[in-house]
């Protein structure tokens, strides 16, 4: 079954607001807790083996530093990385290579220069060398490279860096802009020599030599200094980037799905907004400076208000805002697991999780600013006022980070579109940790409120639309693959790390919230206890594609299936932005779908946190038994038809005996005759047939047969 599927509602859930606000207080609290302890570094040790270094401070490298093309009259720019190249004419040094305004001393964070670079086109005006082609060998055995994964180590350069292996770009840094070898980057320079983590994949090496390649490139025509170093070893970490040229392609997933009226699909998703201004002024004040009287002003000064410069959750609030979510969420995973995950991103061990949480998931189809100026709500500190000028709204940010917003639109939160991306991304890889995840995405959201940027229909919004890229990422099978990779590398390292499963290793922490604790504070902020503005109990209408979602969480359930976790663990209908039809995100409670109790009955139905859901399926076997005698022995058979669309898993077992058929086709039989000994005639013997299909859907039928008198 695609598309859009109709369920029935589910039971309805109150949704008061004293309770759930007290209750977010207290869990603020033990989340703040959390996030002490995961300053501790994380222990246990991640790698096997012992790392050869194969490229390093001893290593001789030719390079061009006198500002000539190294491909000069060539229509391939790159052809001086080639392995084919000659470069005898180059010149030869041993990192670290650099110059400071033409001199070897002052490179800055703790860096030297071991050989000096020519640094000048002129001196007066000053002008500088735009960029330095740097190339060396490494020689691997065959051996070797069956038994690592690649090479990992350390670029250090300024101020941009692109580095090829055996003539192909494997990795750049701040490059994306050089079109030409002689170029300059054309952006501020770096104060000292920036440091990366270089992994080469070792389905990019070969037996024998390997030309490594390296382009530095200068900021500008008066940058101050250059440097480059690089440092590998080999190593048989599983974790290996995603070859640029998967990331860089393009998937049907980069474009968001088409709205019914033609106009941007976040905009028309996110319609319930225009609703609310129109026809509820108790929950969405007029769009011009005033009093604070709608359940949205009053729901923003609540939480702002609760805070002073300097509290704890002030300092979360801005370490989120200014921060990658992904990055900053790592507190979701717990005391254990989260300082294993965040040093792992830190030393470049989790590549494919990184490329995607840092960009690839939110390229191209992440875009709410269309949204933003088709609603065009003024922020919170615009409307309402700060409170040093006799306003509402507390500033905990710099005057420069309000102003810089002033103009743009608040609804729906792009910080908050972002945290939901990447936490509902992270929380599919992690599917044990989802409660945690998805509660950890609310507060980064909900720190928009605190630091007087939002509205709570802001960040409801923007968690709608986040999860929404989410699952068009989820729904696209090429993209999918990507994400699964991603879950598989990042699944290795934290169970590596900790020595266990990562169910056990959950278990074994100080969790950022427990379990049920976190479904709280992730319900509670689904709505931020506004007041009902539509319909009671209406059929909810799962977004279509929505059910990808929880593939990792139950990877055993259809697709159908999980359109009825996802049915029967939403809300209620009639909340704010809640609109009846297609993409009904609002109503969406992925936390608990995620962490549901699911039972697949024997009908084809399925128990949902206790609840039967959906309707009894079509049987998936008819059975036919009989008793026979055979030479004067008498026999139980027993035949199973497979009457289903698929599959089926047919078992009998009969007290004279059983026998398993692991695959029978559609429309075939699953056939078996059974002596019968030492039962008397006309005795019973038990016959039960158990037919198990697709998502687990079973179906058992118990007879019994009579034994027959044989002459």
């Amino acid at each position: 079954m695609t598309g859009t599927t109709t369920y029935p509602a589910p039971r309805p859930r109150d949704r008061r607001t004293t309770a759930p606000l007290a209750l977010l207080a207290a869990l603020t609290t033990l989340a703040l807790l959390l996030a002490a302890a995961l300053q501790a570094p994380a222990a246990r040790a991640a790698e096997a083996s012992t790392p050869t270094e194969v490229v390093g401070a001893g290593t001789t490298w030719r390079y061009l530093d006198d500002n000539t093309d190294p491909a000069a009259g060539n229509a391939d720019r790159t052809v001086w990385a080639d392995p084919a190249f000659d470069d005898a004419a180059w010149k030869t040094g041993r990192p670290g290579f650099g110059a400071v305004n033409g001199t070897a001393s002052g490179i800055g964070g703790g860096h030297t220069i071991t050989t000096l670079l020519d640094y000048w086109i002129t001196q007066t005006p000053k002008v500088v060398v735009p960029a330095y082609f740097f190339r060396t060998t490494v020689t691997l055995d065959e051996a070797t490279l069956d038994e690592i994964t690649g090479l990992r180590g350390t670029l250090v350069y300024d101020d941009s860096a692109t580095v090829y292996v055996n003539g192909e770009r494997v990795a750049g840094w701040g490059d994306s802009m050089i079109t030409r070898n002689l170029q300059y980057q054309d952006k501020a320079g770096a104060t000292a020599p920036l440091r990366e983590t270089l992994v080469i994949p070792a389905d990019v090496l070969v037996p024998g030599e390997n030309t490594i390649a390296v382009e530095i490139h200068q900021c500008n025509e008066t940058s101050s200094d250059v440097y480059f170093s690089l440092a590998l070893s080999t190593t048989d970490d599983p974790s290996m980037p995603f070859p640029q040229d998967v990331l860089d392609r393009t998937y049907a997933s980069d474009a968001a799905p088409s709205a019914p009226t033609g106009q941007d699909w976040f905009t028309w998703m996110l319609r319930g907004f225009a609703d609310l201004r129109a026809n509820h002024p108790e929950i969405l004040s007029p769009n011009e400076p005033g009093q604070p009287t709608s359940a949205n002003d009053l729901g923003s000064l609540a939480r702002n208000n609760a805070y002073v410069a300097g509290d704890l959750q002030v300092q979360r609030a801005l370490t989120d805002g200014r921060g990658s979510a992904y990055e900053t969420m790592a507190d979701a995973l717990g005391s254990e697991l989260g300082p294993i995950y965040r040093d792992a991103l830190a030393d470049g061990r989790l590549p494919k999780t990184k490329a995607l949480l840092s960009g690839r998931v939110e390229r191209s189809v992440g875009n709410h600013e269309p949204a933003k100026a088709a609603y065009d709500y003024k922020r919170p500190f615009v409307r309402l006022g700060f409170t040093s000028a006799g306003g509402h709204v507390n500033a905990f940010e710099t005057s420069g980070s309000y102003e810089g917003l002033r103009n743009n639109g608040s609804f729906p939160s792009g910080h908050t579109n972002h945290g939901y991306a990447q936490g509902t991304v992270l929380a599919t890889l992690l599917p044990e940790l989802a409660p945690q995840i998805l509660a950890r995405a609310s507060e980064y959201g909900d720190n928009r409120l605190v630091l007087g940027f939002h509205y709570p229909l802001d960040v409801m919004g923007g968690r709608m639309a986040g999860q929404n890229i989410a699952q068009l990422r989820w729904s696209d099978p090429a993209f999918r693959v990507l994400l699964e990779q991603a879950r598989t590398e990042l699944v290795t390292v934290l169970e590596r790390a900790c020595g266990d499963e990562i169910a056990v290793c959950a278990e074994d922490q100080v969790p950022y919230l427990a379990t049920d604790q976190a479904l709280a504070v992730y319900d509670q902020r689904l709505t931020y206890g506004f007041p009902r503005v539509g319909e009671v109990g209406r059929e909810i209408q799962v977004p279509a594609g929505a059910e990808d979602l929880l593939r990792t969480a139950f990877p055993d359930l259809t697709g159908d299936q999980r359109r009825l976790v996802l049915a029967a663990t939403a809300l209620d209908s009639g909340y704010a932005l809640d609109v009846a039809g297609a993409a009904e995100w609002q109503r969406l409670d992925l936390a608990a779908a995620m962490a549901a109790d699911v039972v697949v009955n024997a009908d084809g139905t399925l128990t949902v946190d206790g609840e039967v859901v959906g309707e009894p399926t079509a049987p998936l076997v008819e059975v036919e038994t009989s008793a026979r005698c055979l030479a004067g022995a008498p026999y139980v058979a027993v035949r199973a038809r497979n009457v289903s669309d698929g599959v089926v898993a047919v078992a009998l077992v009969t007290g004279a005996g059983e026998k398993t058929f692991a695959a029978v086709a559609a429309g075939a039989h699953a056939y078996q005759s059974f002596a019968v000994r030492g039962v008397e005639t006309g005795a019973d013997v038990p016959v039960t047939v158990t037919a198990t299909g697709p998502g687990r859907a079973t179906q058992e039928v118990a007879r019994d047969v009579v034994v027959p008198v044989c002459t």
